[in-house]
């Protein structure tokens, strides 16, 4: 936002009157869009300027990139602290424990199974690999004391790079490995989206592996995967009516 139709004011030592002289700042628009006066709720990214603003007072501005989700981010992390988001410090800072070199052998053998049996690549196949190694211990129920491996570990990369692809191998796998011990704990997913979360149910799906429950509201689960939902589970009549008049409409798909 500029007094100059420009956007690109003079340097203040080049202007005689500095009151008058332009201006600029970087707004975030507080509301979607004008309201039917033509209002807009905007909030400032720099600092006001000391000079030259009045109550009423024509200004130019121009549109940039919507960069809305990226400005949430920062404000979150800024406002993160240990009471509401007990993971950071391991994400970001240093490793809860040290991993043993008997834990790396272990995860480098489990890497030509995942590759073998679940075509990953040895990038994914060893992401997946030791985060079975803390699958095992956590089966275990060993304490942090005695742990080889991270129990926290993060995968990243950018959109098509097979990370859904990973996390279902990790699922069948870790599935696998706590029934065999014959260990109570269950496997917890969760994302933004209902799409994010469907779309990793559906690779299970593929693989055979139908061993999970869809949680959430009906009309906001894919229709891949309504067959496996809480709601299939209910005995109700007007939940039996709802999901198959939601199966019918072809209903389900996306949602945040």
């Amino acid at each position: 936002v500029s007094t100059s139709p420009y956007l690109h004011p003079p340097v203040l030592g080049d202007v005689g009157d500095k009151m008058t002289a332009p201006w600029v700042i970087v707004a975030q628009s507080l509301w979607h869009g004008p309201d039917q006066t033509g209002k807009l709720e905007v909030k400032l990214l720099t600092p006001k300027p000391r000079h030259g603003v009045r109550n009423t007072q024509s200004v130019y501005a121009a549109r940039a990139f919507n960069a809305g989700n990226t400005l949430d981010e920062f404000a979150n992390v800024a406002a993160m602290e240990m009471t509401t988001f007990p993971l950071f410090p391991h994400i970001l800072g240093g490793p809860l424990v040290d991993e043993a070199a008997s834990a790396v052998q272990r995860a480098a053998a489990d890497t030509a199974a995942m590759t073998q049996h679940h075509g990953l690549n040895a990038d994914q196949a060893g992401a997946v690999a030791g985060a079975l190694v803390a699958v095992d211990e956590a089966g275990r129920g060993l304490p942090t004391s005695s742990l080889t491996v991270n129990p926290v570990r993060l995968v990243h990369g950018p959109f098509g790079s097979g990370k859904t692809h990973t996390l279902a191998a990790f699922i069948v796998s870790a599935a696998e490995r706590l029934a065999a011990a014959g260990s109570p704990a269950r496997i917890l997913v969760s994302a933004h989206t209902n799409i994010a979360v469907d779309r990793l149910l559906i690779a299970l799906v593929e693989r055979g592996f139908t061993d999970f429950v869809r949680v959430g509201a009906l009309r906001r689960i894919d229709h891949l995967v309504l067959p496996h939902s809480l709601h299939c589970r209910e005995s109700s009549v007007s939940a039996t009516k709802n999901i198959n008049s939601n199966s019918m409409s072809g209903e389900g798909g996306g949602g945040g």
